[in-house]
């Protein structure tokens, strides 16, 4: 699927630029998700990374539903590597999996608007290590985005 020069209007028929994400990497999660789920659970290290990416699965579930976890990867802001996500909708219960997740690990998240996957229909979450002090206006630099086609 291909966009070229999405559009979005205003009530008074105006239309602006609409800013895409630049891609995720697409079924890759940071190492630093990695890491820290091996320092979290270090008893149930076998196949490290192989293992980590096993229980990031496992712990996306709990509470029945991993359905936040859509489209995911590693986008990059900042020179960071963000954990993203672009999922067409969520429910309670999906939220509480997210928050619950987050908790688990320590990390912080924003549901954003934006997304690449299928601007306009999916938006994206951005997780990330509490500890990192994210400035507030890191994830709404515009050279993070797109206004130009994209594609999918």
């Amino acid at each position: 699927m291909r966009f070229i020069n999405p559009t979005l209007t205003d009530g008074s028929g105006k239309e602006y630029p609409a800013l895409v994400p630049h891609a995720v990497i697409s079924g890759c999660f940071p190492e630093w998700l990695k890491q820290r789920v091996l320092q979290k659970f270090p008893a149930e290290r076998s196949t490290k990374h192989l293992w980590a990416d096993r229980r990031i699965g496992e712990l996306s579930r709990e509470g029945g539903s991993d359905r936040w976890l859509d489209h995911w990867g590693i986008a990059n802001y900042g020179g960071k590597q963000f954990l993203a996500s672009e999922p067409y909708s969520l429910e309670d219960s999906e939220i509480q999996a997210l928050q619950r997740f987050c908790r688990t690990l320590n990390l912080e998240y924003v549901i954003q608007a934006f997304s690449h996957h299928y601007p306009t229909r999916t938006f994206r979450i951005m997780i990330w290590p509490k500890d990192w002090n994210i400035p507030p206006n890191l994830l709404e630099d515009l050279s993070n985005y797109q206004t130009r086609s994209s594609g999918n």
